[in-house]
């Protein structure tokens, strides 16, 4: 905290950051407000001083900037999950694709005509409500610890939307305190819920039918639930309820259906809280560059391969080696025994597959979470491989991994932006690299 914190002043917001805050000056040092825009002039809140400048909340808006919309959702001021409501729809679209271009050039791989494609709302398939103190699903505000209660999220497809209003309706008749979160994820064949506790919810953690009676027979959708957007909905059911118990432990309560995704010419079944793609919409997108650029491959590893996603469809015309570190996913292909396609278990940060390993493929998917994949990336850039799909939800990691291979003699056939993570700073971006 510095001299600043905690005071009330008038700024006008010059540009904006790498993530969507709006940046000023104070005393000569960038102020960084959220959900601002630029041309506002604003009655601002310093919450947070350090070298590098200041963090600020919005307190009164004293004159909008002419790229000013009016947010659409009515939680929008409270909570932290979308951040760019704010922004009118041309200045949205230019500033996420700033952010592909930046990627970019950060990387050396300046490439003008590089576009986003922008998905709509409602679209997201997975989401982690909080569970506020009196007893409702919320989500968190920026900076901040204590979820806000919220009874609608326009982010969200309409089966996860519609199940907001009956799962607090059950949460009202349950003991609370001890639920640290509830995970929803939309599977093709319904809805798989993973209740977070904070301690093991009962004596010996034995009573796993009682849990799923208290959460799996009053978390049913409503069997007629409203229509949205004029339209008729049919809402599926939980398709599964898990227990993530304080060790990590999963503990399967209650199941009604089979919890399956299609993926390929194949439908396999999905271990607890397995990860998908944010969207359905940018999986196919991601997927059909994967196997556009890959098709000439006659064996392909994927790194950080997850469910299968692309392993999958790409079996279908081609060898895929898959690894991944989370062993349920790893089991979960092995397990069905898809043709085509080996499956390895392996820390790809502490232990990327090297150059030597990694001669006998033509191409390379490489999907890494937020962190990036600094460490498989040099062993890549050092390999034989010709053809690298790489696809990452992070520009700036996504910029200094590209980088390694640009200095390895890798040139930038094609990238493009998916706006998979709507109103959110956040970019998936998918690049095919050759040489």
């Amino acid at each position: 905290m510095g001299t600043r914190s905690n005071t009330i002043v008038d700024i006008t917001i010059e540009s904006l950051g790498g993530l969507g805050d709006g940046i000023g000056r104070l005393d000569g040092k960038p102020v960084f407000v959220p959900k601002s825009c630029v041309g506002d002039r604003l009655k601002i809140r310093v919450v947070h001083q350090n070298h590098d400048g200041f963090q600020a909340t919005i307190t009164e808006i004293i004159k909008p900037g002419i790229g000013r919309a009016v947010p659409p959702c009515p939680h929008f001021s409270q909570c932290g999950g979308c951040t760019l409501q704010q922004l009118a729809p041309p200045d949205y679209h230019a500033f996420k694709t700033r952010m592909l271009h930046s990627a970019l050039i950060q990387a050396g791989f300046p490439l003008p005509n590089a576009k986003v494609t922008f998905l709509p709302a409602a679209t997201r398939r997975r989401v982690e409500f909080k569970v506020t103190p009196d007893g409702k699903l919320g989500l968190l505000p920026l900076r901040r610890h204590m979820p806000i209660p919220i009874d609608q999220c326009l982010v969200l497809e309409p089966r996860l939307q519609a199940l907001i209003a009956p799962i607090n309706e059950a949460l009202a008749g349950m003991e609370t305190e001890n639920i640290k979160s509830i995970s929803l994820t939309a599977v093709d064949s319904g809805v798989d819920m993973v209740v977070t506790y904070f301690t093991p919810p009962l004596e010996g953690g034995a009573g796993g039918g009682v849990l799923s009676a208290n959460v799996g027979v009053k978390v049913t959708p409503h069997p007629n639930p409203p229509p949205q957007g004029g339209r008729e909905l049919c809402v599926p059911g939980i398709a599964r309820i898990t227990a993530r118990l304080p060790d990590g432990t999963l503990q399967t309560l209650m199941q009604t259906a089979p919890v399956e995704m299609h993926l390929g010419n194949h439908t396999i079944i999905l271990p607890p809280d397995a990860f998908l793609q944010a969207t359905q919409e940018g999986q196919n997108l991601l997927t059909r560059a994967a196997m556009e650029a890959t098709k000439s491959a006659t064996f392909v590893v994927d790194l950080f391969c997850g469910i299968g996603t692309y392993s999958l469809p790409l079996s279908t015309f081609t060898k895929v080696h898959a690894v991944e570190i989370d062993g349920s996913m790893v089991q979960n292909l092995k397990r069905h025994a898809i043709p085509n396609i080996t499956a390895e278990q392996r820390d790809l940060f502490k232990n990327p597959l090297s150059a030597n390993e990694l001669n006998r493929f033509q191409a390379a998917i490489l999907n890494p979470p937020r962190l990036g994949a600094k460490a498989q990336t040099e062993q890549l850039a050092q390999s034989n491989i010709h053809t690298i799909v790489m696809i990452s939800c992070n520009p700036a990691t996504f910029a200094r991994d590209a980088k390694i291979l640009g200095k390895a003699g890798f040139r930038l056939e094609s990238a493009q932006g998916i706006d998979q993570f709507v109103w959110s700073g956040h970019l998936e971006i998918v690049a095919v690299f050759k040489r």
